[in-house]
């Protein structure tokens, strides 16, 4: 939690809080899946819980890859993010979608698809801290030629924390 302590105030008014936020659980994230292995629930945007008031903090701690995190529009319903009321909708289109479309073809999400809209993507450097509401779809944001590395001294390491 000392991490954002120095951010609490502006974490308050940007995302209208009510109360300070509490700390939910922390973790490092190494990617070591290469794009054409992925299953296919990983080749669509995600979102992580449908609560309004879950933040999510994303800090890049590599050096050497040009990846980052973008943010998304499911097209068919234009939810940028899906909470408890959106959820069953959000569901029966995407499945819809896909039934239409087909799944998404091996790799990372990428940019546009026929089912989401990319909306906005940030860049991830060293040391360089994203947050949002969990409940925003997104996903990493990897080149098609990135090649996943098991060791964290050269692969792409992420901190990620929430709050609510």
């Amino acid at each position: 939690m000392s991490l954002v302590q120095p951010l609490l105030p502006i974490l308050q008014t940007t995302f209208g809080l009510a109360r300070t936020p509490r700390f939910l659980e922390c973790f490092l994230s190494l990617l070591t899946v290469p794009g054409a292995d992925l299953k296919p629930i990983q080749r669509f945007p995600h979102f992580d819980g449908t609560a309004q008031s879950r933040l999510a903090v994303l800090l890049y701690l590599d050096a050497t890859h040009d990846t980052g995190t973008a943010f998304y529009r499911q097209r068919s319903t234009g939810f940028e993010t899906v909470d408890a009321t959106r959820l069953d909708a959000y569901r029966a289109s995407l499945e819809s979608e896909v039934a239409r479309h087909g799944l998404p073809a091996a790799g990372f999400v990428g940019k546009d698809s026929a089912l989401f809209e990319r909306i906005h993507g940030v860049s991830g450097r060293f040391n360089r801290m994203v947050i949002y509401r969990g409940n925003t779809l997104h996903c990493a944001d990897i080149p098609e030629d990135f090649m996943p590395r098991n060791d964290p001294r050269e692969g792409r390491l992420t901190l990620n924390l929430f709050l609510d």
